[in-house]
């Protein structure tokens, strides 16, 4: 069994490929019933394609070309194949809307700005709907400064949610004041994310976040079904 699609830094995560380990090193009498339960399944599927399996190892079938088929998702959308690959990303959140919020920073504005700009991009592949959001500057990060602008936001301007931009220190010291604040006293979503260079650009982080404010809201995440007569089992790979 080779482990295809996998990032470099997967194959070097420890955690991973010991948990991996879990299915592919098996005692011999183990990975045959592993394989036997695999074939099982994968028969109750070529049932509904009506595609047939040889018995015998050597057997000649009429192949059948199988053609991606065309998948509808919300909004009744339809999402078709490119070759060969449905891609979902853009359908997910198709009713996702990030509006009616503020952001809070500490640092630098063009960081912040340029975090938006990151931010509405990826809302944009996501298919979510995002509106300009009110922005203040926390010019001492103290509670009491956070404290005064969350609500600011909260009872004046009448936002649903609130993205703070902060740096490390506050994120170590006043973290949970800020979130137990919000959570208690003023009933208000919050996201917060700490300013870094490196995170701003890492590959995956603004979809991170986009996809957690869109949970939050309440704009759930997209379900597959399972094929019909597809048992449940222990979980093979």
């Amino acid at each position: 069994l080779f482990a295809i699609g996998m990032k470099k830094e997967d194959k070097n995560n420890f955690n991973i490929m010991r948990e991996l380990a879990e299915h592919t090193k098996l005692e011999p009498h183990l990975r045959i019933k592993t394989i036997e339960t695999f074939l099982g399944k994968f028969k109750s599927i070529n049932d509904q394609i009506k595609m047939k399996v040889a018995e015998k190892r050597g057997n000649l079938l009429t192949p059948t070309i199988l053609s991606a088929p065309s998948v509808k998702v919300r909004d009744n959308k339809t999402v078709s194949p490119k070759d060969g690959i449905l891609f979902f990303k853009n359908k997910i959140y198709s009713k996702g809307s990030i509006k009616d919020w503020g952001v809070i920073y500490e640092g630098r504005e063009n960081y912040m700005t340029r975090f938006l700009q990151e931010m509405s991009e990826e809302a944009d592949n996501l298919g979510v709907s995002m509106d300009e959001p009110i922005c203040f500057f926390a010019d001492r990060p103290t509670i009491t400064v956070y404290k005064d602008l969350m609500k600011k936001l909260a009872k004046e301007k009448k936002v649903k949610m609130i993205l703070l931009i902060i740096s490390k220190a506050t994120g170590q010291y006043l973290y949970k004041d800020i979130k137990k604040y919000a959570d208690t006293e003023l009933q208000i979503l919050t996201q917060c994310t700490i300013e870094n260079e490196k995170t701003l650009t890492k590959r995956g982080f603004m979809n991170k976040i986009t996809s957690q404010m869109c949970n939050k809201l309440g704009f759930p995440l997209w379900v597959v079904d399972r094929p019909k007569n597809f048992a449940l089992g222990k979980r093979v790979m």
